[in-house]
């Protein structure tokens, strides 16, 4: 996989800024079966993944919308590392 870039979406929340980070990265295909990874430095929820997933031009209506997974160390916490896929192709 390839990581092409970090986005700052969500710089007005009231997390620190170094978490608020989203990093995207493709595999080496253009088809319906393969896949963008989504990796948000911080815990959101899906609806929030969704909606920063269609801010990057990818709607999970056409695009889908799989694999969410939010990892944090403690369940009460607000820091952790949020995952989630979508298809680079909506064919």
């Amino acid at each position: 996989m390839m990581v092409v870039g970090w986005v700052d979406n969500m710089s007005n929340n009231d997390y620190s800024p170094a978490a608020n980070t989203l990093s995207i990265a493709f595999d080496n295909g253009n088809g319906v079966g393969d896949s963008i990874n989504f990796t948000y430095h911080g815990v959101i929820t899906e609806g929030e993944a969704m909606n920063l997933q269609e801010d990057y031009g990818y709607h999970p209506a056409g695009y889908g919308f799989y694999s969410f997974r939010v990892v944090t160390l403690d369940p009460n916490e607000i820091e952790g590392v949020t995952t989630w896929e979508c298809q680079r192709s909506c064919d």
